[in-house]
């Protein structure tokens, strides 16, 4: 993730129309916004094993997961997000400031890219932690099988790593573990994917 090359404060209506010009997806934060840099093979092919897992699993019930193109509102109003996977479950509470963000996801899924790693888990889980309605942050790695699983009990946040390819992830908010075979599904670790 870059910082815009202008390095002006952008007012929330100048981050709505820029990306409604561009058409390229940034985040914003308090006046600041940051183009969504491309991903590798690995990375994309990663994440749509998760969101397909997902969907399948969750379809027909009140869950719904959404790719990368959905993106979130931090409580704030002053922070807005595009994660690689997210999950609401029950009505969609949206953004009144912008209609196409999603205000309570349930479950966010960030895989990590080398550019935006140490941001991924510091200060973007920093602002996931805003929103009232997230229970479950997943950092996926792309160059090894790797998973930490943020959970929220109340007001506190625990973690769990795996890196087990036999193990799972539990999802309770959503009812749901997450195989990791399913997440690196047709991965291979010295090649492109």
């Amino acid at each position: 993730m870059a910082a815009h090359p202008q390095h002006h404060h952008w007012t929330l209506e100048q981050y709505i129309e820029h990306e409604r010009y561009t058409g390229i997806r940034h985040e914003y934060i308090d006046g600041q916004i940051y183009a969504m840099t491309g991903g590798t093979l690995r990375h994309a092919h990663i994440s749509g094993n998760i969101f397909f897992v997902l969907k399948s699993a969750l379809r027909g019930g009140p869950c719904v997961p959404f790719n990368t193109d959905a993106g979130i509102s931090a409580q704030t109003k002053r922070k807005y997000f595009y994660p690689d996977v997210s999950v609401v479950c029950g009505e969609i509470e949206i953004d009144p400031a912008l209609p196409e963000r999603i205000a309570n996801p349930i479950v966010l899924v960030e895989v990590l890219s080398t550019g935006t790693e140490e941001y991924d888990k510091t200060t973007k889980f920093n602002y996931y932690k805003l929103i009232p309605s997230l229970r479950d942050y997943l950092i996926v790695e792309q160059d090894r099988p790797h998973i930490t699983h943020y959970r929220r009990h109340a007001d506190t946040w625990s973690s769990l790593e795996s890196d087990d390819m036999t193990g799972q992830t539990p999802l309770p908010s959503i009812n749901f573990s997450l195989l990791m075979q399913d997440v690196y599904l047709d991965i291979t670790w010295d090649g492109v994917l």
